[in-house]
This record gives C-alpha cells, structure tokens and sequence, in this order.
C-alpha cells in the first residue's frame, strides 16, 4: 500500500460517502467505492472488493431489518437464496484468487460493459 497525502484522502472518503448514498437510489455505486479505494488509496481490485463486502455487510444487515419490519421477505425463498448465494461467492472468490487480480477486473469489466450495453440498447 503507497502513502495517501491528505487531499487523497479526503478525496476518497468523498467518494465512498457519495457512493454509499448512490446505492440507496441506484446501481454501480459500488465501482466507483472500487476505484476510491484502488486510485486514491493502492489498494488492489481485490483487496478493494473484499474491502467493500465488509462494509456492505452493515448494509445488508439494515435492510434485512428494514424488509423484515415490514413483512417483505418471503421466507420459504429466503434459504434457497441464501445457500446459493453463499455458494456462488465462495466459489466465485476461490476461483478468483486463483486467476489473479488482472484476470478479476477484467472479468468484472465486461461484466458490467455487457450489462451496460443490455440497459442501454434493450
């Protein structure tokens, strides 16, 4: 990890603050918390997504409560969900590690080119 000057850093804590408040109202908040933290703090796509799952974990616990408060949650679908995306993530980020950070961001990259694309033109 390099050293951030202090404009750095006020700059990435802006960018992470306007990014959390992009993800209550919209999508892809999360590559720009991803690139907060890669530019203006070294960090490595890797280390920025693990990063970000951490912090999204307070985010989710808040809307379970939120969903569960009013009655949301369909509760039969809730396990299935659960264990399947446990799975994917656990073998997503396995296989990830294994091919190496360029290989992760490219993949991520066309991911959302291609979903981009989709929103755009269908």
């Amino acid at each position: 990890d390099r050293t951030t000057s202090f404009v750095m850093h006020c700059a990435g804590w802006l960018m992470i603050v306007v990014s959390s408040i992009l993800a209550t109202v919209t999508g892809g908040a999360g590559i720009l918390s991803s690139y907060a933290l890669i530019f203006l703090y070294g960090k490595t796509y890797l280390t920025s997504v693990a990063t970000r799952k951490v912090s999204g974990l307070g985010g989710a616990i808040s809307s379970l409560a939120l969903f569960w408060m009013h009655g949301t949650i369909d509760w039969a679908l809730a396990p299935i969900v659960l264990v399947a995306c446990g799975l994917g993530t656990y073998v997503g980020i396995r296989y990830a590690i294994a091919k190496g950070d360029a290989w992760a961001r490219k993949v991520m990259l066309t991911a959302i080119f291609l979903i981009g694309s989709v929103m755009l033109f269908f």
